[in-house]
């Protein structure tokens, strides 16, 4: 098996084919991940933004499709990466810890005035 990968690995275009295969997979594996995000989470997170990078990475899916170069797919495969970096920096804005939750929850409820305010915590 492990002879027949690496001479696998010399044919530059089976290379290739294998290579957009797993790019393929990865990008497919983070569409899904947000998509259940907006499905199990909607009120926690922002749905349209999540939208519109999982729209995003569809088109990737079907732009690797069709892609045979190998140094196209490495460019490909290192954008996604920076992409779905910045997006989960900008996503960890979003989710807190459990221990920073309780925080925030202590020290809002000594500042809210309850027969005035409303606060509802998701």
């Amino acid at each position: 098996m492990r002879k027949k990968q690496y001479h696998l690995s010399e044919d530059e275009v089976m290379a290739a084919k294998i290579a957009r295969n797993f790019i393929i997979g990865k990008v497919y594996n983070n569409k899904w991940i947000l998509e259940r995000m907006t499905r199990d989470y909607p009120l926690r997170v922002a749905v349209d933004q999540f939208k519109d990078i999982s729209q995003h990475l569809s088109s990737i899916i079907i732009e690797l499709r069709a892609c045979d170069d190998l140094e196209r797919l490495r460019k490909v495969s290192k954008y996604v990466k920076i992409m779905l970096k910045e997006f989960k920096t900008q996503c960890s804005n979003v989710w807190l810890m459990p221990t920073q939750f309780s925080s925030i929850k202590i020290e809002l409820a000594k500042i809210i005035d309850e027969d005035l305010d409303s606060l509802r915590f998701y």
